[in-house]
């Protein structure tokens, strides 16, 4: 059981959970001390996944989808059906062909004091 509501303590959400463990000899466990878990919902192994970096969603149907190239630097959208997530990656149930070319987006990162922004005059920034 994962309490459907947590309670703030020192600036941490905390979910009273109750559940089984089963721990091999070698290992003590004490009254009062805290652990972090990973709590597996779903799991599915030999799927079609996507980086979630790349996925889009639409403002007004809240829908995701990506951008496909269709001639050099030409996009259009292809909405796609996504399963299972991890935050990272999800799984791909349709919206795609193995063919396409996903848009991939620049990472942005702030500049650093004394770096050179590649994208404006060439000027140091922060100087």
């Amino acid at each position: 059981m994962i309490a459907p509501k947590g309670t703030e303590v020192a600036g941490a959400i905390q979910f009273k959970i109750e559940g089984e463990v089963y721990l091999d000899d070698e290992y003590i466990v004490r009254a009062g001390y805290s652990a972090n878990a990973s709590i597996v919902t779903d799991k599915k192994i030999d799927v079609i996944a996507i980086s979630e970096a790349l996925l889009q969603y639409d403002s007004q149907t809240k829908r995701p989808y990506v951008e496909i190239e269709t001639s050099n630097q030409k996009f259009i959208r292809k909405d796609v059906e996504l399963g299972v997530s991890d935050g990272v990656n999800a799984e791909l149930l349709s919206g795609l062909a193995k063919s396409d070319k996903i848009k991939v987006w620049n990472k942005t990162e702030p500049i650093k004091r004394g770096e050179v922004d590649s994208r404006d005059d060439g000027r140091t920034k922060f100087d």
